[in-house]
């Protein structure tokens, strides 16, 4: 592809600046990034309160997280946040250690031991039994194939066959239960339900597993968190300051026609002509939203066959509200209630997040699944 294409990318959050970086470091630079709100950021949020920053969207990273780290490289920023912690309670609010293996803890739950041998067992049969399941795209996976990048460092391309990945269609309660370790999904559920994406008996594994793959998942059980002191958000923010060409905020795009091998993007009124286009905005939105944002079926012209997939698309309805406790109130650590991260507790917390070690004067913020 000619380095003086025109590309236009639609959205600023972390896909459609990252997008800007990767084509920049190829010598792409002719591109321009849309973005329909007044910041940079997307679902990564970190508003200011009283001096400082905390996170209404994304929360924290891991080391395997490669991508990140790229723009961290490219930035000259690294996760200088606070450490991390968190306990457990149950739906009635009393504090409880569900995975501690003490003696008195054994006996009350001996299916701690027997979890252990499946989380053995589970990662070797993702290693060879369902190899090229965390390849990076997921190409090929319905027919058996992977195509894509590794999840390492250096994001090596590789591709292959493996007729059982095709398991991966499966919800992720029967992909479990198939492969003998339904215990599992105890560990799987935290950093997955209570950050709203979804029930293990509607979400496909492929799509749990594409979120958190084992590496991934290991890290969260861990606590091998990465933070960043101005916010998730921070992260773009400075993404955006190093990139050539900035997004443009408050952009509001009414149509996009593709013809005679052109782009041609309505946006505040006005017409421009793109040779390509990125989109990293919602494909499509159910029903309408309260902040007029569209998805990309509305404004875009879409053939049958793209607006038949597109409509095939649902979303998770998840809450995050930041709230003010009196001081004794106030929760000493971030917790979490695997007891409300079921369908039958829909809207109830799932977790809360103390952000700041240091003080009582903090909003902890507040998830729930709608």
């Amino acid at each position: 592809m000619d380095k003086n294409t025109r590309i236009c990318i639609i959205g600023g959050g972390p896909a459609g600046l990252s997008a800007g970086m990767y084509l920049e470091k190829k010598g792409y630079e002719n591109y321009t990034i849309l973005e329909r709100n007044d910041r940079v950021g997307g679902k990564c949020w970190s508003p200011t309160y009283n001096g400082r920053r905390y996170e209404m969207g994304a929360i924290m990273g891991v080391p395997s997280y490669y991508a990140v780290h790229d723009v961290e490289e490219f930035c000259g920023i690294t996760h200088d946040g606070p450490q991390l912690n968190r306990n457990y309670k149950n739906a009635a609010g009393q504090v409880i250690e569900p995975f501690a293996r003490t003696l008195g803890n054994l006996i009350r739950n001996p299916w701690l031991l027997k979890m252990k041998k499946q989380l053995n067992v589970f990662g070797e049969l993702l290693e060879t039994k369902y190899k090229g399941y965390d390849v990076n795209g997921h190409r090929g996976v319905a027919e058996g194939r992977y195509e894509g990048f590794a999840v390492t460092p250096g994001r090596e391309p590789v591709s292959g066959t493996n007729p059982n990945l095709k398991d991966l269609a499966l919800p992720f309660s029967e992909f479990c239960k198939k492969n003998g370790v339904e215990l599992i999904q105890k560990i799987w559920i935290g950093p997955f339900t209570s950050f709203g994406y979804g029930y293990f008996d509607e979400i496909p594994a492929g799509y749990v597993l594409k979120y958190l793959d084992f590496q991934t998942c290991m890290n969260f059980v861990k606590i091998n968190l990465w933070t960043w002191k101005n916010g998730t958000q921070y992260i773009w923010e400075q993404l955006n300051d190093h990139l050539k060409n900035k997004a443009r905020l408050n952009s509001t795009i009414e149509k996009v026609e593709r013809r005679d091998g052109k782009v041609f993007v309505t946006v505040n009124g006005a017409v421009e002509e793109y040779d390509k286009i990125i989109v990293t905005a919602p494909l499509h939105i159910p029903g309408t939203r309260a902040d007029g944002q569209k998805g990309m079926d509305e404004y875009f012209d879409v053939r049958d066959d793209e607006k038949e997939l597109f409509s095939k698309i649902d979303y998770e309805r998840y809450d995050v509200l930041a709230v003010e406790t009196k001081p004794e109130h106030h929760p000493d650590i971030s917790y979490y209630v695997f007891d409300n991260m079921v369908p039958e507790k829909l809207g109830h917390l799932m977790v809360y997040y103390r952000r700041w070690r240091d003080s009582v004067e903090q909003v902890i913020t507040t998830y729930a699944q709608r």
